[in-house]
């Protein structure tokens, strides 16, 4: 059996593997499901609370009370603070300019920050492919690579030819700008290329 057969057969054996796990972790909330579906659900009536209204204060809306004629008293540490009234426009913000909206294109991987770039990647392999679980091709093909097997397997190629993992992230953010290096799916994949690139 040559080595690319060895390594097919290994991932067939992972991915069958991997539906077990998933068929009886389904199997078990398939179960209670239908446990919870035979129990009757038991609804408490709510509480009745009577509630007291008090008399509203009086208050003289026609007195003539200014901002600035409320006394203000506050001391820091042992210094008493001088309290000026506001200014008129003390709010107006138009002529202040809004934030510059951060450009998808500027948070390149790069920079550090990613969950995949501190996260263990499990077990080290020499080759990619090796480290890449049918299903988990199946999903980068679809989602990652434009559900193009030739693009997938020409990069796969590529990056086990590469040297380091910043290498791989360089050509990786070059080749496929679109790719949101935060999202679920990208994660999966530079933990596969963890793998060979610890």
């Amino acid at each position: 059996m040559t080595q690319d057969n060895k390594e097919i057969l290994d991932g067939l054996k992972d991915a069958i593997e991997s539906l077990r796990r998933q068929i009886s972790e389904l199997e078990t909330r398939v179960e209670a499901f239908s446990q919870a579906l035979e129990e009757p659900e038991v609804v408490e009536e709510p509480e009745i609370v009577e509630e007291t209204v008090e008399e509203p204060l009086a208050v003289d809306i026609d007195a003539d009370i200014q901002i600035e004629d409320i006394p203000v008293d506050i001391e820091v540490g042992d210094a008493p603070v001088e309290v000026t009234p506001l200014e008129e426009n003390v709010f107006d913000f138009q002529d202040t300019p809004a934030a510059p909206r951060k450009d998808k294109k500027e948070r390149r991987p790069s920079a550090g920050g990613y969950k995949w770039r501190t996260d263990l990647p499990g077990v080290q392999v020499k080759n990619i492919r090796s480290g890449i679980s049918l299903y988990d091709r199946a999903l980068y093909i679809n989602s990652l690579f434009r559900e193009d097997f030739a693009l997938y397997d020409t990069t796969i190629g590529h990056l086990n030819e590469l040297g380091s993992l910043d290498d791989a992230v360089e050509y990786l953010s070059a080749q496929f700008a679109d790719w949101d290096f935060g999202s679920e799916v990208v994660y999966s994949f530079m933990m596969s290329l963890r793998k060979k690139f610890r």
